[in-house]
């Protein structure tokens, strides 16, 4: 019974999704392709390629039965088992690493291709790597940077914890849009009193995460823990 709370949002997730992009989309005319990003939105995909009578093209950011690695096990079946239903009738499927590529054809017994989960080569050029153009002074200092949403099993408060151990000179910025978990790390900040050496920085759009990475970053972050198939193998953005 715990776990009916899960089960009641993510299939009313589901059939809000479905409906809102199917009836959004049923007067679609000349298209040749759908693109279908995650597993909530490849049923509606397939009825809109049925409709139109275009190719569909799906695109999984993450091996989605594992992406909350708290879910329970029934949730993660359920996911496997909607996934593989559906995943067979796609004209190509993609995924944003080799590793996970890999898992999702096992899986599915369907050949998966992979685009690196990353910025255009174009953003990189722009961010000039001279110390002169950087927004941060001159400071003996050395910043260590992390670029993410905040949430749980991502290892932030064990990094938190872990910084009163570290070199003072090290200062910790983290920076992403507020929500729950972030209110309980900034406490976690002030409990340890570590007000001046973790820092929260202002979120920016996905767009100017690399110019805004350049301006402060040392050092940057990615402190995931191994928690399933998902973790292990994911290709996040920031790095």
């Amino acid at each position: 019974l715990r776990d009916v709370p899960q089960y009641r949002w993510w299939f009313g997730y589901l059939i809000n999704t479905f409906f809102s992009l199917v009836f959004g989309n049923q007067e679609l005319k000349g298209v040749h392709c759908v693109q279908s990003i995650n597993v909530a939105t490849l049923a509606p995909g397939l009825v809109i390629r049925a409709l139109t009578g275009a190719s569909l093209v799906y695109e999984s950011l993450e091996y989605w039965p594992e992406a909350d690695p708290m879910a329970c096990e029934g949730i993660k079946n359920f996911w496997r088992r909607y996934e593989s239903r559906l995943i067979k009738y796609c004209d190509r499927v993609g995924t944003v690493s080799p590793q996970i590529a890999a898992v999702m054809s096992e899986k599915y017994g369907v050949k998966v291709s992979y685009v690196p989960n990353s910025p255009p080569l174009e953003e990189a050029k722009k961010v000039n790597k001279k110390e002169g153009n950087r927004t941060k002074p001159p400071t003996y200092e050395t910043y260590f940077v992390f670029q993410g949403a905040f949430a749980p099993n991502r290892c932030l408060d064990e990094l938190i914890r872990a910084w009163p151990h570290v070199a003072s000179s090290a200062i910790l910025c983290l920076r992403g849009f507020d929500n729950q978990e972030r209110h309980k790390l900034s406490k976690l900040v002030s409990d340890l009193k570590l007000r001046g050496r973790v820092k929260f920085l202002p979120p920016v759009d996905q767009e100017h995460l690399v110019q805004a990475l350049s301006e402060v970053a040392d050092v940057s972050i990615i402190p995931y823990r191994k928690l399933g198939l998902n973790y292990a193998n994911c290709s996040p953005n920031k790095l």
